[in-house]
């Protein structure tokens, strides 16, 4: 799994990149959080194509949906954001942020991502 998703990431096949996750969600379901959350984030970062980044907004509705972990929200919130669904990922953000901040973890960089959704509703 791993070696495959090294293969589609640095041959930029994207949509190769999110079948492997989603076969390994379809099989293992949720287990690996964190891996599918650093899957998601690679795909915000580096990927542009709106199915891609659509399926990923989908793999983690599901994730928080099952947990509540600040790094998850923020992840979400940031494929909401490039999705362009502005005000979900306002919803989100901000619920990201609760949870941080009830953690104590650095909220820094949701609290950059929420200024550039509200400048995008505006």
């Amino acid at each position: 799994f791993q070696l495959a998703l090294n293969y589609f990431e640095k041959t930029e096949d994207w949509k190769g990149y999110a079948d492997a996750v989603q076969n390994d969600i379809n099989t293992n379901g949720y287990k690996k959080a964190s891996t599918i959350n650093g899957c998601a984030w690679a795909i915000y970062e580096k990927c542009d194509e709106k199915s891609v980044v659509t399926q990923a907004t989908t793999w983690m509705d599901s994730l928080c949906t099952q947990t509540d972990e600040y790094a998850y929200e923020d992840t979400y919130a940031s494929l909401l954001y490039k999705k362009g669904d502005y005000k979900k990922a306002e919803e989100v953000a901000l619920h990201a942020m609760d949870i941080g901040k009830a953690a104590g973890e650095d909220v820094s960089a949701t609290e950059a991502l929420l200024a550039n959704i509200r400048m995008k509703i505006k």
